[in-house]
């Protein structure tokens, strides 16, 4: 790992770099030399075009049954805190949270569901799920 870092400092070209830790794949890492490599990364800026690059390669990425098998098997008996779960819902909101509250005040002033699902171009049962606080009734006016 210490030749990764030589080279690093020479400024060799990122080809060759790549190269290099191609040989080292599979090899196990000491935690001091996993500290180096991320003191060695952080901090770093990385451009636009690296983002969408990274982005596009790991969307759409079809897991195998055997490796969702493990995934589960890892995570069975874990308990999510309410902090999480709190992210997790927030994260699978399909309705923005302005929108809630519209329908919300609407709903306050007597307007039918039925008039307010079409205006706001909602079903009629997510209007009646935000009324009886079913859904999203950790949104307060």
């Amino acid at each position: 790992m210490q030749h990764i870092l030589q080279l690093k400092n020479n400024r060799h070209t990122n080809s060759h770099l790549q190269r290099s830790c191609k040989t080292l794949m599979g090899h196990i890492l000491s935690n001091e030399t996993k500290e180096k490599i991320g003191k060695a990364n952080k901090g770093k800026i990385r451009s636009k075009e690296y983002c969408d690059n990274i982005s596009k390669r790991f969307k759409n990425k079809k897991r195998s049954k055997e490796f969702c098998d493990k995934l589960r098997q890892a995570n069975l008996g874990k308990i999510a805190t309410q902090e999480t779960k709190d992210k997790i819902s927030k994260s699978k909101r399909i309705l923005s949270i302005n929108i809630i509250i519209e329908i919300k005040n609407l709903l306050q002033k007597g307007i039918s569901q039925r008039t307010i699902s079409k205006q706001l171009h909602v079903s009629r049962d997510t209007v009646y799920k935000i009324n009886v606080g079913k859904t999203y009734a950790d949104i307060i006016i």
